[in-house]
Protein backbone atom coordinates (compact mmCIF):
# COMPACT_ATOMS: atom_id res chain seq x y z
CA UNK A 1 0.00 0.00 0.00
CA UNK A 2 2.52 2.65 1.22
CA UNK A 3 4.97 1.73 -1.72
CA UNK A 4 2.11 1.91 -4.22
CA UNK A 5 0.97 5.11 -3.20
CA UNK A 6 4.59 6.51 -3.31
CA UNK A 7 4.87 5.52 -7.16
CA UNK A 8 1.54 7.44 -7.47
CA UNK A 9 3.03 10.14 -5.95
CA UNK A 10 5.68 10.44 -8.14
CA UNK A 11 3.88 9.86 -11.30
CA UNK A 12 1.93 12.81 -10.29
CA UNK A 13 5.10 15.27 -9.25
CA UNK A 14 6.50 14.26 -12.85
CA UNK A 15 3.07 15.34 -14.06
CA UNK A 16 3.38 18.94 -12.36
CA UNK A 17 6.89 20.05 -13.10
CA UNK A 18 7.05 18.49 -16.67
CA UNK A 19 7.23 22.01 -18.71
CA UNK A 20 10.42 22.56 -16.50
CA UNK A 21 13.19 23.92 -18.79
CA UNK A 22 16.22 24.31 -16.81
CA UNK A 23 17.07 23.36 -12.75
CA UNK A 24 16.30 26.58 -12.10
CA UNK A 25 12.94 26.56 -13.45
CA UNK A 26 12.58 23.57 -12.06
CA UNK A 27 13.72 25.07 -8.62
CA UNK A 28 11.46 28.15 -8.79
CA UNK A 29 8.32 25.96 -9.62
CA UNK A 30 8.47 23.81 -6.98
CA UNK A 31 9.08 26.64 -4.60
CA UNK A 32 5.90 28.47 -5.77
CA UNK A 33 4.13 24.77 -5.55
CA UNK A 34 5.04 24.66 -2.03
CA UNK A 35 4.62 27.90 -0.82
CA UNK A 36 1.03 27.67 -2.53
CA UNK A 37 -0.02 24.42 -1.10
CA UNK A 38 1.23 25.26 1.44
CA UNK A 39 3.65 22.29 1.93
CA UNK A 40 5.64 22.01 5.47
CA UNK A 41 9.43 21.71 4.97
CA UNK A 42 9.30 18.35 5.71
CA UNK A 43 6.61 17.25 3.43
CA UNK A 44 8.44 19.51 0.61
CA UNK A 45 11.79 17.66 1.42
CA UNK A 46 9.29 13.86 1.05
CA UNK A 47 7.98 15.38 -2.25
CA UNK A 48 11.61 16.36 -3.45
CA UNK A 49 12.91 12.86 -2.39
CA UNK A 50 9.77 11.19 -4.29
CA UNK A 51 10.28 13.35 -7.83
CA UNK A 52 14.18 12.33 -7.59
CA UNK A 53 12.96 8.42 -7.33
CA UNK A 54 10.05 8.96 -9.63
CA UNK A 55 13.41 10.12 -12.22
CA UNK A 56 14.83 6.58 -12.21
CA UNK A 57 11.40 4.71 -11.96
CA UNK A 58 10.73 1.98 -14.24
CA UNK A 59 7.29 2.41 -13.70
CA UNK A 60 6.35 5.45 -15.92
CA UNK A 61 4.49 5.40 -19.34
CA UNK A 62 5.85 6.23 -22.64
CA UNK A 63 4.06 9.74 -22.18
CA UNK A 64 6.08 10.71 -19.42
CA UNK A 65 9.59 9.13 -20.79
CA UNK A 66 10.47 12.19 -21.92
CA UNK A 67 9.82 14.37 -19.19
CA UNK A 68 11.50 11.92 -16.68
CA UNK A 69 14.65 11.66 -18.67
CA UNK A 70 14.70 15.90 -18.66
CA UNK A 71 13.83 15.95 -15.16
CA UNK A 72 16.09 13.61 -14.10
CA UNK A 73 19.26 15.46 -15.23
CA UNK A 74 17.79 18.54 -13.77
CA UNK A 75 17.71 16.76 -10.20
CA UNK A 76 21.20 16.00 -10.34
CA UNK A 77 22.43 19.76 -11.18
CA UNK A 78 24.11 21.47 -8.43
CA UNK A 79 21.13 23.82 -7.93
CA UNK A 80 18.77 21.74 -7.24
CA UNK A 81 20.91 19.74 -4.56
CA UNK A 82 22.20 22.79 -3.04
CA UNK A 83 17.82 23.51 -2.99
CA UNK A 84 17.29 20.29 -0.93
CA UNK A 85 19.62 20.78 1.14
CA UNK A 86 18.06 24.17 2.36
CA UNK A 87 14.93 22.40 2.53
CA UNK A 88 16.08 20.03 5.09
CA UNK A 89 18.00 22.81 7.01
CA UNK A 90 15.00 24.29 7.07
CA UNK A 91 13.19 21.14 8.77
CA UNK A 92 15.04 21.63 11.67
CA UNK A 93 13.09 25.11 12.39
CA UNK A 94 9.51 23.42 12.28
CA UNK A 95 7.91 22.25 15.61
CA UNK A 96 6.35 18.86 15.30
CA UNK A 97 2.82 18.54 14.58
CA UNK A 98 1.49 16.12 17.48
CA UNK A 99 -2.33 14.67 17.01
CA UNK A 100 -4.75 15.64 19.94
CA UNK A 101 -5.50 12.37 20.99
CA UNK A 102 -9.09 11.68 21.66
CA UNK A 103 -10.95 11.09 24.81
CA UNK A 104 -13.92 10.10 26.20
CA UNK A 105 -15.86 13.27 26.29
CA UNK A 106 -14.82 13.73 22.84
CA UNK A 107 -16.55 10.65 21.52
CA UNK A 108 -19.75 11.15 23.40
CA UNK A 109 -19.93 14.91 22.24
CA UNK A 110 -19.08 13.69 18.34
CA UNK A 111 -21.71 10.99 18.72
CA UNK A 112 -24.44 13.38 19.84
CA UNK A 113 -23.59 16.05 17.55
CA UNK A 114 -23.24 14.07 14.39
CA UNK A 115 -25.28 14.73 11.61
CA UNK A 116 -26.03 11.32 9.87
CA UNK A 117 -25.90 7.54 11.44
CA UNK A 118 -23.04 7.39 8.88
CA UNK A 119 -20.79 9.26 10.69
CA UNK A 120 -21.82 8.70 14.12
CA UNK A 121 -21.02 4.64 12.99
CA UNK A 122 -17.78 6.27 11.91
CA UNK A 123 -16.66 7.36 15.02
CA UNK A 124 -17.36 4.95 16.96
CA UNK A 125 -15.72 1.90 15.05
CA UNK A 126 -13.06 4.46 15.03
CA UNK A 127 -12.61 4.26 18.90
CA UNK A 128 -13.67 1.02 19.44
CA UNK A 129 -11.03 -0.47 17.14
CA UNK A 130 -8.69 1.72 17.42
CA UNK A 131 -7.95 1.73 13.68
CA UNK A 132 -6.52 3.66 11.07
CA UNK A 133 -9.58 5.92 9.55
CA UNK A 134 -8.20 4.99 5.75
CA UNK A 135 -8.71 0.90 7.03
CA UNK A 136 -11.57 1.27 8.91
CA UNK A 137 -13.30 3.73 5.80
CA UNK A 138 -12.72 0.73 3.74
CA UNK A 139 -14.19 -2.22 5.73
CA UNK A 140 -16.67 -4.31 3.82
CA UNK A 141 -20.11 -5.33 5.08
CA UNK A 142 -19.01 -8.63 5.26
CA UNK A 143 -16.20 -7.93 7.30
CA UNK A 144 -18.43 -6.23 10.50
CA UNK A 145 -20.66 -7.76 12.51
CA UNK A 146 -23.02 -6.08 15.64
CA UNK A 147 -24.76 -8.23 18.25
CA UNK A 148 -26.36 -6.97 21.04
CA UNK A 149 -23.81 -5.55 22.48
CA UNK A 150 -21.05 -6.73 20.89
CA UNK A 151 -19.15 -5.06 17.87
CA UNK A 152 -17.30 -7.67 15.72
CA UNK A 153 -14.55 -6.04 13.03
CA UNK A 154 -12.22 -7.87 10.87
CA UNK A 155 -9.75 -6.08 9.25
CA UNK A 156 -8.22 -8.03 6.32
CA UNK A 157 -6.46 -5.27 4.05
CA UNK A 158 -5.17 -2.09 4.75
CA UNK A 159 -1.77 -0.83 6.26
CA UNK A 160 -1.86 -2.82 9.18
CA UNK A 161 -2.49 -5.95 7.05
CA UNK A 162 0.56 -7.28 4.76
CA UNK A 163 2.93 -10.30 3.98
CA UNK A 164 4.08 -10.24 8.15
CA UNK A 165 0.70 -8.83 9.77
CA UNK A 166 -2.05 -11.33 8.78
CA UNK A 167 -5.87 -10.43 9.09
CA UNK A 168 -7.15 -9.93 12.57
CA UNK A 169 -10.17 -9.56 14.27
CA UNK A 170 -11.39 -7.03 17.02
CA UNK A 171 -14.76 -7.49 19.27
CA UNK A 172 -15.48 -4.62 21.73
CA UNK A 173 -18.68 -3.85 23.79
CA UNK A 174 -20.26 -1.09 22.44
CA UNK A 175 -22.56 -0.24 25.18
CA UNK A 176 -24.66 2.76 24.19
CA UNK A 177 -23.91 3.45 21.10
CA UNK A 178 -25.41 -0.49 20.07
CA UNK A 179 -28.55 0.47 18.60
CA UNK A 180 -27.25 3.49 16.30
CA UNK A 181 -24.68 0.85 15.02
CA UNK A 182 -26.67 -1.91 14.60
CA UNK A 183 -28.90 -0.04 12.45
CA UNK A 184 -26.54 1.68 10.32
CA UNK A 185 -24.57 -1.95 9.78
CA UNK A 186 -28.04 -3.58 8.65
CA UNK A 187 -28.62 -0.63 6.15
CA UNK A 188 -25.45 -1.03 4.48
CA UNK A 189 -26.15 -5.07 4.61
CA UNK A 190 -26.44 -5.63 0.53
CA UNK A 191 -23.34 -3.19 -0.08
CA UNK A 192 -20.02 -4.17 -0.45
CA UNK A 193 -18.47 -1.11 1.77
CA UNK A 194 -19.92 0.19 4.95
CA UNK A 195 -19.36 3.95 3.45
CA UNK A 196 -18.39 3.71 0.49
CA UNK A 197 -20.45 2.36 -2.81
CA UNK A 198 -17.43 1.76 -5.43
CA UNK A 199 -13.98 2.34 -2.89
CA UNK A 200 -12.67 4.64 -5.15
CA UNK A 201 -10.20 7.42 -3.61
CA UNK A 202 -12.77 9.73 -4.62
CA UNK A 203 -15.63 8.32 -1.86
CA UNK A 204 -12.72 8.01 0.41
CA UNK A 205 -11.92 11.20 0.13
CA UNK A 206 -15.40 12.40 0.61
CA UNK A 207 -15.99 10.89 3.78
CA UNK A 208 -12.86 11.99 5.47
CA UNK A 209 -13.93 15.72 4.21
CA UNK A 210 -17.60 14.89 6.36
CA UNK A 211 -15.68 13.64 9.40
CA UNK A 212 -13.10 16.60 9.13
CA UNK A 213 -16.24 18.88 9.16
CA UNK A 214 -17.94 17.40 12.19
CA UNK A 215 -14.71 17.91 14.01
CA UNK A 216 -13.89 21.49 13.14
CA UNK A 217 -17.31 22.17 14.47
CA UNK A 218 -16.57 20.76 17.84
CA UNK A 219 -16.27 23.32 20.59
CA UNK A 220 -13.41 22.74 22.38
CA UNK A 221 -11.52 24.17 26.16
CA UNK A 222 -10.41 27.89 25.28
CA UNK A 223 -6.21 27.50 23.75
CA UNK A 224 -7.00 23.32 23.41
CA UNK A 225 -6.32 22.18 20.02
CA UNK A 226 -8.56 21.27 17.52
CA UNK A 227 -9.00 17.36 16.91
CA UNK A 228 -7.98 15.70 13.41
CA UNK A 229 -7.92 11.98 12.05
CA UNK A 230 -5.50 10.69 14.10
CA UNK A 231 -6.53 11.90 17.24
CA UNK A 232 -9.24 8.74 17.20
CA UNK A 233 -6.33 5.69 17.08
CA UNK A 234 -3.82 7.18 19.04
CA UNK A 235 -7.09 8.55 21.63
CA UNK A 236 -8.40 4.79 21.91
CA UNK A 237 -4.68 3.48 22.07
CA UNK A 238 -3.86 5.80 25.01
CA UNK A 239 -7.23 5.24 26.55
CA UNK A 240 -6.69 1.64 26.73
CA UNK A 241 -3.05 1.95 28.11
CA UNK A 242 -4.05 3.61 31.33
CA UNK A 243 -6.94 1.59 31.60
CA UNK A 244 -4.59 -1.82 32.05
CA UNK A 245 -4.26 -3.44 29.05
CA UNK A 246 -1.01 -5.28 28.62
CA UNK A 247 1.67 -4.12 26.06
CA UNK A 248 1.16 -7.64 24.29
CA UNK A 249 -2.66 -7.03 23.84
CA UNK A 250 -1.78 -3.13 22.40
CA UNK A 251 0.00 -4.78 19.77
CA UNK A 252 -2.42 -7.30 18.85
CA UNK A 253 -5.15 -3.95 18.57
CA UNK A 254 -2.27 -1.23 17.43
CA UNK A 255 -0.13 -3.51 14.46
CA UNK A 256 2.74 -2.23 15.35
CA UNK A 257 6.42 -3.92 14.68
CA UNK A 258 7.38 -4.12 18.10
CA UNK A 259 6.87 -2.81 21.90
CA UNK A 260 9.31 -0.06 21.19
CA UNK A 261 7.59 1.69 18.61
CA UNK A 262 4.32 1.22 20.17
CA UNK A 263 5.85 2.81 23.40
CA UNK A 264 6.99 5.82 21.16
CA UNK A 265 3.42 5.88 20.04
CA UNK A 266 2.15 6.10 23.34
CA UNK A 267 4.98 8.90 24.34
CA UNK A 268 4.09 11.15 21.06
CA UNK A 269 4.51 14.29 23.03
CA UNK A 270 1.79 13.77 25.37
CA UNK A 271 2.16 9.83 27.17
CA UNK A 272 4.70 10.03 30.15
CA UNK A 273 5.32 6.18 29.92
CA UNK A 274 5.25 4.30 33.10
CA UNK A 275 2.95 6.48 34.98
CA UNK A 276 0.09 4.07 34.54
CA UNK A 277 -0.48 1.00 36.23
CA UNK A 278 0.35 -2.10 34.29
CA UNK A 279 -1.77 -5.45 35.00
CA UNK A 280 -2.36 -8.56 33.62
CA UNK A 281 -5.58 -8.21 31.54
CA UNK A 282 -5.78 -10.62 28.86
CA UNK A 283 -8.34 -8.90 26.53
CA UNK A 284 -8.44 -5.49 25.45
CA UNK A 285 -11.54 -4.32 26.17
CA UNK A 286 -13.04 -0.23 25.81
CA UNK A 287 -15.17 1.29 28.66
CA UNK A 288 -17.79 3.49 27.57
CA UNK A 289 -19.57 5.73 29.58
CA UNK A 290 -23.43 4.51 30.27
CA UNK A 291 -26.35 6.48 28.90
Amino acid sequence: QSTRSAHLRGRRLLRLFRDASSPENLVRRFDAARREKPWKYSTSLTYAAALAGATISPFVNEKRREAQKRLGVFVTSKRWKSYVQVLGKSCLTETVNFPTPANLSDIGYLTRTAQSNEIRALVVILWATAGRVEDVIKLRSCNVRVTKATLMVRFVEGKVVSSTLKPYSIAVNLGPWGDAIREFVRERREHTYLWLASGSTKEREAVKRGLRTLLRAQRRPVGAQKLELRSFRRGALQHLAMTGTTDDELLKISRHASVGMLHRYLDWGWYALGQHQRTSATTAKLWFPRA
